[in-house]
């Protein structure tokens, strides 16, 4: 364990580096086959659009404890390219440890999950109870403080048979470079914890990000209908649980030691670092970024409307010119015409 903190420790990247920040790749090959797609794509979304109402009132109408409704659901999702993999679940689990713990790459991780092993996520947003209860979400106290949550969520995994579903890092990164420092309130609410594991990919237009830095959930759902399909794997690892003394059995690491044993081991098995950036960090990123290109399109708009200036002041300037030389030349040929009558 002490050579998986160290190396995480050594190679940890910059924090500009965990996420996406242009949706399409830069190449001109994969833009003009973006193009080339574009007519087919808006029919694609409307479609799937048509097909996503069907597949929301089937997730109404049938139990999140079925068995068939993963099934259904799952087959249903794939007309909606979003195709999931299972990698799991772990076979010890014995469905006993009810708190699940998943990196976040995208604005699907919950559905992802949810299709594979009914699951409830704590909502942070004021919605209505149907709709809530028809996405999988369950208020917890999320906006009346930390305590409260923690609270009403040691409450639920004991007396729900439904495992809580928690994204420790609080914000979306790539996936790619690193994990963002996991929030410990999760590992406040249970000693044990099953992780999870979420990687996407898109065979056809991988350059088309799945999510980018202070992008809107909105905007992220619209490429997953746009595109062919998008292929989310799901790895199950086995349940981790907080060390405990062997003389008196109470907890002999604290929260702050089990809940970076859990992020570096989750690290190690992505093939990432885990870093020391909060989502705060992240939080304040995403604004110099959207503040960044927000002065890169005040400029661009400010440098076009000088050079718009400018060619007019020519072209006025020319048209003076012109009329003072045909002044000149009227003059000459009427000498006994005042230049003010001309």
């Amino acid at each position: 364990m002490a050579e998986i903190s160290s190396s995480t420790t050594t190679s940890a990247p910059h924090l500009s580096n965990l996420f996406v920040r242009d949706r399409y790749s830069s190449s001109t090959f994969q833009r003009f086959l973006l193009y080339s797609y574009i007519p087919f794509g808006i029919l694609l979304f409307c479609l799937r659009v048509i097909i996503g109402v069907h597949i929301f009132l089937t997730a109404c109408i049938l139990r999140k404890t079925m068995l068939l409704r993963c099934t259904v659901l799952r087959v249903m999702s794939c007309l909606l390219g979003l195709v999931v993999l299972s990698g799991g679940p772990a076979r010890d689990w014995d469905h006993k440890t009810h708190l699940l713990v998943a990196n976040h790459i995208s604005t699907l991780d919950h559905l992802a999950i949810d299709l594979i092993e009914p699951c409830i996520l704590p909502s942070v947003w004021d919605i209505p109870s149907i709709l809530r209860w028809c996405l999988g979400y369950k208020d917890l106290g999320a906006r009346q403080g930390r305590a409260e949550l923690i609270r009403r969520s040691k409450i639920f995994c004991e007396k729900n048979t439904l495992p809580l579903l928690t994204f420790p890092e609080g914000a979306m990164t790539s996936g790619s470079t690193g994990l963002l420092k996991f929030s410990t309130w999760p590992f406040e609410v249970s000693d044990s914890v099953q992780p999870v594991l979420i990687s996407v990919y898109r065979p056809f237009f991988g350059n088309i990000a799945v999510s980018v830095l202070g992008g809107a959930w909105w905007q992220d759902v619209f490429y997953f209908l746009f595109v062919p399909f998008t292929i989310m794997k799901v790895r199950w690892l086995h349940p981790l649980h907080r060390r405990k003394s062997s003389e008196s059995n109470k907890p002999s690491e604290t929260t702050e030691e089990f809940t970076k044993r859990v992020a570096d081991i989750m690290a190690a098995k992505l093939g990432i670092a885990a870093t020391s950036f909060t989502s705060q960090d992240a939080v304040e990123e995403a604004k110099r970024h959207l503040e960044g290109r927000q002065r890169s399109f005040l400029n661009i708009r400010l440098n076009n409307d000088s050079l718009r200036k400018s060619r007019s002041w020519q072209s006025v300037k020319s048209i003076t010119e012109y009329l003072d030389s045909l002044t000149m030349k009227i003059k000459q040929a009427f000498p006994a015409v005042p230049l003010l009558a001309i």
